[in-house]
């Protein structure tokens, strides 16, 4: 049984250690959301992966909703519209591609976020298979977490 467990949490280790996604805690996360109310020209976008249901019972304040199930198809329709400057439509309401972070543009980020982390862990490898390196972010215990401390 001990070996089962050495293989598995080596395996789940190296494949966190390949992440290049920073993980942020509930004070990074108010942070942020305390500098966007400051800034309104804060560079980072915060998506709640979550479905639309969820994210209208309540969400972080300034996030966008984009469900894991339509989140590869948006990201990709977002940055097409970005490299080809094509028009100000979104797949994502409330969001002008020009504004969301570029794939490793080090002067914005994408921060992720669902209810309790496994969909946040979905959307953050489709992020980092588009290109999103050095400028991720996750809040892994997402909502659950948040919404209990407001």
């Amino acid at each position: 049984m001990s070996l089962l467990y050495t293989l598995i949490s080596t395996s789940v280790k190296s494949i966190f250690q390949m992440s290049h996604a920073k993980s942020i805690d509930i004070a990074e996360l108010k942070g942020i959301i305390q500098s966007q109310a400051s800034s309104p020209s804060s560079k980072v976008v915060i998506v709640d992966v979550r479905s639309a249901d969820e994210f209208n019972d309540g969400h972080v304040p300034n996030a966008f909703n984009i469900p894991i199930g339509n989140f590869e198809t948006a990201l990709k329709q977002i940055l097409a519209q970005q490299s080809s400057d094509a028009g100000t439509d979104s797949p994502v309401s409330g969001v002008l591609p020009s504004k969301f972070p570029k794939p490793n543009d080090p002067s914005s980020c994408l921060l992720l976020y669902c209810k309790s982390g496994g969909r946040t862990r979905m959307a953050q490898g489709v992020a980092e298979n588009l290109g999103y390196q050095n400028n991720l972010m996750v809040y892994y215990p997402g909502w659950n977490e948040f919404g209990s401390n407001l």
